[in-house]
This record gives C-alpha cells, sequence and structure tokens, in this order.
C-alpha cells in the first residue's frame, strides 16, 4: 500500500515541476536577454506568484542574482498558483521591448513568449 501512496505522489509532482521549470525557463530567457546599460533594467526583472510585483530593485549587472532570487521563490510557493507574473517596473522598459536599444532590437518578452510552447515541451522531456 505505500509503495501506491509514493507513486501517486510522485505522479502528482510531474505537473508542479514542468510548471514550475516553465516559468523559471521563460523568467532567465527574458532577464538573459535585456539588454544592460548600467544593468538596472537587466536587475530589475521579478517573479512573483498570485500578484504582480509592484516595486524596484537594486541594480545588479549581469542579472544572476535576479534568476537566482526567482528561482528560490518559485522553489517556495505554493502549488498550484492562480498566476505567475514576470514584471520589471521601469518606465522605460516598454520602450526596450520595442525595440530602442541595439542590444535588443526585437525586444525580450515577445521572443521569450513565441518559444514558450517549445520551453514547456523541453520541461516535460526532462521528466
Amino acid at each position: 500500500m505505500k509503495t501506491w501512496d509514493v507513486a501517486i505522489e510522485g505522479i502528482q509532482k510531474i505537473p508542479e515541476k514542468v510548471v514550475r521549470g516553465t516559468v523559471l525557463g521563460m523568467f532567465s530567457r527574458i532577464v538573459k536577454r535585456s539588454p544592460v546599460k548600467s544593468g538596472r533594467f537587466r536587475g530589475n526583472w521579478q517573479i512573483t506568484i498570485d500578484s504582480r510585483a509592484t516595486g524596484e530593485l537594486a541594480p545588479d549587472k549581469t542579472g544572476n542574482q535576479t534568476i537566482s532570487a526567482a528561482a528560490s521563490i518559485a522553489q517556495g510557493q505554493r502549488f498550484p498558483a492562480s498566476a505567475y507574473f514576470i514584471s520589471n517596473n521601469l518606465p522605460y522598459g516598454e520602450k526596450l521591448e520595442l525595440g530602442s536599444s541595439q542590444q535588443a532590437p526585437n525586444g525580450m518578452v515577445r521572443i521569450s513568449v513565441a518559444e514558450f510552447e517549445r520551453v514547456i515541451r523541453e520541461e516535460a522531456a526532462k521528466l
């Protein structure tokens, strides 16, 4: 009987792993595609669960601290969540997304969103 309980518990965690992996994969893609001048924009990407972030973060030129923090947040949150939010609250974000930077002439978010289905498939294939 205990074997069945362990098997069922393992099966129930599969969707959770795929969702978390997909959210973190999308977040990582967006952060890494973000242009860097001072590092302020790349370092201000935030991932939150069930409500959108409202504040700004301290600059991080690499974006690595931002990605690490997001992974920690996502791993510690309850599942399932009703919504995952990836946001950057700096006022010039929309201009950057629309191509004002030579480093990211095609934006960051829309390119990543176009890869969403592939990211899900990659995460599911890891199981």
